[in-house]
């Protein structure tokens, strides 16, 4: 399976991006360019900002992935750009948040209230 990952270098990305290809997807990663993580595999890269991530639609229609995995949607506004720049392009868009992880951590740790 063709599958494209936005901001797979750092945090959870890398591992995601590395497991992805150990079983034995075809992975192209959408970065800044700024990092790269160590446990990263050879895989294709493509370097672009997520601010203007509408202007790499045709970069992404060639690659026509099977699926667009985004491991680096913060607000609102860029899971609408996530999607409104992968309709049409993918049947398959998943959008990881790693937010309920940190507020978890946080009530662990006595730094959030509320239930986990």
């Amino acid at each position: 399976m063709k599958i494209l990952v936005l901001g797979g270098t750092r945090f959870i990305g890398a591992f995601t991006v590395r497991r992805l290809v150990e079983l034995g997807h075809r992975v192209t990663v959408f970065h800044r360019g700024k990092t790269n993580s160590s446990i990263l595999p050879d895989v294709e890269h493509v370097n672009g900002d997520r601010k203007n991530l509408d202007t790499f639609r045709d970069t992404f229609k060639k690659m026509s992935p099977d699926v667009v995995l985004d491991m680096i949607s913060f607000v609102q506004s860029d899971a609408q750009n996530f999607m409104t720049t992968f309709r049409g392009i993918t049947s398959r868009a998943i959008l990881i948040s790693s937010g309920d992880v940190y507020r978890a951590f946080g009530i662990m740790l006595g730094t959030e209230q509320g239930p986990p």
